[in-house]
């Protein structure tokens, strides 16, 4: 997990053009030689896009991202369709499922409220599993049948 993070640490580097020449180098052989490398070069683009957007980067990581990464056509179209998703997102919040349950009623109440009718549904199993047991009786062998003597 740790080669990961430090890897996506190169990569971001890399694409807001932090890196010394020689290893921008060696992350370029790298890129081209493996396969998953290019992959998690990809997912390193999403998140600093993402991270741009969120205002998750310092004022200099902005600058680099905006005269480094952004030089590209396909960077800036992710840019624009990452951006365009953010805000139909906050436009259209995803629809309460507590709404659309049977028992909706319940959810996003108190959870004093909650937790009383937990201590109530309780309550009521338990005292339906003791009225079970009781009428069933006590286990135990059951009585000998009585043979009547003729004497």
């Amino acid at each position: 997990m740790k080669q990961y993070a430090d890897e996506d640490v190169v990569l971001k580097k890399f694409l807001l053009g932090e890196l010394s020449a020689e290893e921008q180098v060696r992350v370029e052989e790298r890129l081209f030689l493996d396969a998953e490398y290019f992959r998690q070069l990809r997912a390193a683009e999403d998140e600093l896009i993402d991270e741009y957007l969120y205002e998750g980067l310092s004022a200099g990581e902005r600058e680099r991202f905006k005269d480094t990464f952004l030089t590209t056509p396909e960077r800036r179209e992710s840019l624009r369709v990452a951006r365009a998703l953010r805000e139909y997102i906050s436009r259209n919040p995803p629809p309460d499922p507590a709404k659309n349950h049977p028992l909706g009623f319940l959810f996003g109440r108190a959870p004093l409220l909650q937790l009383s009718l937990a201590a109530l549904a309780l309550l009521i199993v338990g005292g339906l599993a003791w009225l079970a047991f009781r009428r069933a009786g006590p286990p135990g062998p059951s009585p000998a049948p009585s043979v009547a003597r003729q004497g």
